[in-house]
This record gives C-alpha cells, sequence and structure tokens, in this order.
C-alpha cells in the first residue's frame, strides 16, 4: 500500500492517506457494476481528526461547512449501523447530498454497500 501525506481542507490537520491500487485490467467487473477483486474499501480518503471523508480530503465543496459542523456529521461518524470500513462512504454521501450531487452520493452510498458486502 503507498501513503501520501494529505492536509484536510476542512480541519487542515495532515495525515497519511492510502492510495488504492489501479484496478488490474483483467479483472472483469461484477454483475453489481463494480470492479473485479474490488478494492473500493480504499477509495476515500477520511481526515482522522474531524471525520471528513472525501476521494481527496484536501479540499473540500464550499457548501460543506456548515453540514460537517453540524450535528449530521457528527450522528454519522458513530453510526454503528454501519461497519466503520463502509462509514466513510456514508459520511461522503450524505456530504454530497448536502451540496445538491446526488447522483454522485446516490453512487458513493453504492459503494459503501459493496464495502458491506466485502466484508460479508
Amino acid at each position: 500500500m503507498i501513503f501520501r501525506p494529505v492536509f484536510c481542507g476542512f480541519c487542515s490537520t495532515k495525515s497519511n492517506q492510502s492510495q488504492a491500487p489501479a484496478p488490474d485490467a483483467s479483472d472483469v467487473p461484477d454483475l453489481d457494476t463494480r470492479p473485479g477483486k474490488s478494492s473500493v474499501a480504499n477509495w476515500l480518503e477520511q481526515c482522522p481528526q474531524c471525520g471528513y471523508a472525501a476521494s481527496d480530503i484536501s479540499s473540500v465543496h464550499e457548501k460543506a461547512g456548515p453540514w460537517l459542523e453540524g450535528e449530521g456529521h457528527r450522528r454519522a461518524l458513530t453510526d454503528e449501523s454501519a461497519p466503520s470500513e463502509a462509514r466513510r462512504f456514508l459520511v461522503h454521501a450524505l456530504v454530497l447530498r448536502e451540496v445538491g450531487q446526488l447522483a454522485d452520493a446516490g453512487w458513493i452510498a453504492l459503494q459503501g454497500a459493496w464495502v458491506c458486502d466485502d466484508l460479508g
């Protein structure tokens, strides 16, 4: 696994974030459209300080700040109905919903479901 140093775009905390390996071209996608031998659990970064999650946590949508500071974000971070590995997808999907990127929010939520499926 390769790590890169990143400053969180929301709280400015520096952390090392893993980079997901590129899918192998020989992996055939599953019927649910995810790449074969899924590495989906590594597709999002998450700040260890504030919990902000995104594909690149170094930038934050200008409309996301109020939601990230609010109770909804804190509840999503501690929602034990989802495994911790999938929770970052829920958190990111909620941010995307909040800023009006509904289609992207749906895809991210689906990816969180894939993580749950991979965990059994």
